[in-house]
């Protein structure tokens, strides 16, 4: 894992060692790359989006709007609506499933989808990154 990051909206950030924008690069064991790039602040809206690219194609999910309509005119090309701007308006439903979940497991007394691990594994990748950015090198993941 290689990180970089820097305080471009907040300076203030620096009296506890936080960062407001920062990339990460990732590189499994067989080559595989993931990248994620991250900013606490865009002033267009509330902006999120994942793509995935292999050989055989490509995933994407771009930002949700309150309405898929665009323009195209000799003036705009494209032009829509503003992001919306809360995550809790664009999650309300993932919100809403992973309680339902949650409740049904304990109910139903099953293993919940994720687990404890998976959350110390999420928490070791952003210790190392930290670590990276720190460093100015890469950091070797070991994941067990």
């Amino acid at each position: 894992i290689f990180a970089t990051a820097s305080r471009l909206v907040d300076e203030g950030l620096e009296t506890i060692n936080d960062y407001d924008t920062c990339s990460i690069t990732l590189k499994t064991k067989s080559g595989k790359q993931c990248i994620i790039n991250n900013c606490r602040e865009a002033v267009y809206g509330y902006d999120q989006r994942i793509e995935v690219l292999g050989s055989l194609g490509l995933l994407k999910t771009q930002n949700h709007r309150p309405s898929t309509l665009k323009k195209y005119t000799k003036e705009f090309t494209g032009s829509q609506q503003p992001l919306l701007n809360f995550f809790l308006e664009r999650y309300t439903s993932s919100y809403r499933n992973e309680f339902d979940t949650f409740i049904s497991s304990l109910v139903s007394q099953e293993e919940f989808p994720t687990s404890l691990f998976d959350g110390l594994q999420a928490l070791y990748l952003a210790v190392c990154a930290m670590e990276s950015v720190e460093s100015g090198k890469a950091i070797a993941i070991n994941p067990e």
